[in-house]
């Protein structure tokens, strides 16, 4: 205390957290918390989208009504007189064909020339910074973990769900299930989920890439032309509104996870990498 019996403060006390510099608090705990809330988040929604579709199967099926044209059926159809007949004219649209085809492809050619330049920044040729890298590191993985592995080959080769066009209240011969059933007649290839439209939400988190600035002018134009092709895919009687719905939400709800991950897994890595540089760095040179 002071000659007047005030307390003296101490200048070089640590600041109240109230005046610490903000950049300060965005260590990695934090984004950890940030990321796991997200992961759940998502997981949360996905599960309760699921369980809407299951108990409630009639949305599935009225909306693909909007787009299905019923035509009279030929003499002696297989079906009786209790047969549908009809298609989803959309799906001979060439136009929107090649709309479909483009969505398609785009994925993974984007996701090849991401995996080029991160190929081409490991050898020092091409400076970047270390977010574009991590950035690019946490898509590729998105691309291969989500569409590629558990939609494309994992889901829709072992859910059983018939494709729209395939069941008989529109014009095929197998019965409908609805979204979560996995005891159908499909036996590859099936509906569930739609490889597609999780390949088209990885476009639209491939914008998050690219520089703030350009970010705000491509991602409104990438998010109508997602939501576009989206759509085609239940025009098309490929996809239920459920498939395509549960399948453009699993990417984002995978790199949220693989992000999580990756903050628990990166720190230990690159903790382990610099005590062993550091390590053979402090050796003696007799043992070089």
């Amino acid at each position: 205390m002071d000659q007047s019996g005030m307390p003296k403060l101490n200048p070089a006390r640590e600041p109240l957290p109230s005046m610490r510099d903000p950049g300060q608090s965005s260590g990695p705990a934090p984004r950890l918390h940030r990321a796991i809330g997200l992961a759940a988040g998502l997981t949360g929604l996905w599960l309760l989208l699921l369980f809407l579709f299951h108990l409630i199967p009639s949305i599935d099926l009225d909306v693909q009504r909007l787009f299905f044209r019923a035509l009279p059926c030929p003499q002696h159809s297989p079906g009786g007189a209790s047969a549908v007949c009809g298609a989803f004219p959309l799906a001979e649209a060439k136009t929107l064909q090649l709309i479909r085809i483009v969505l398609l492809h785009l994925p993974t050619l984007i996701g090849i020339g991401l995996l080029l330049v991160v190929i081409v920044c490991l050898t020092g040729r091409l400076k970047t910074t270390a977010v574009f890298r991590q950035r690019a590191a946490l898509l590729i993985a998105t691309l291969c973990l989500g569409p590629g592995l558990i939609v494309n080959t994992l889901l829709k080769d072992h859910s059983g769900r018939p494709r729209p066009a395939d069941i008989d209240l529109f014009g095929g011969a197998l019965a409908f299930r609805p979204a979560g059933s996995f005891d159908g007649a499909c036996h590859a290839n099936c509906s569930f989920l739609s490889g597609e439209a999780a390949g088209i939400a990885w476009l639209v988190l491939a914008v998050l890439i690219l520089p703030r600035p350009l970010r705000r002018i491509v991602l409104p134009m990438t998010l109508l032309i997602a939501c576009g092709g989206l759509a085609l895919r239940v025009a098309f009687g490929r996809h239920f509104l459920s498939d395509v719905a549960l399948g453009a939400l699993s990417t984002p709800l995978v790199g949220a996870w693989l992000m999580v991950v990756g903050l628990l897994v990166a720190p230990p890595i690159r903790q382990a990498v610099t005590a062993l540089f550091a390590a053979e760095d402090a050796s003696p040179k007799s043992h070089q």
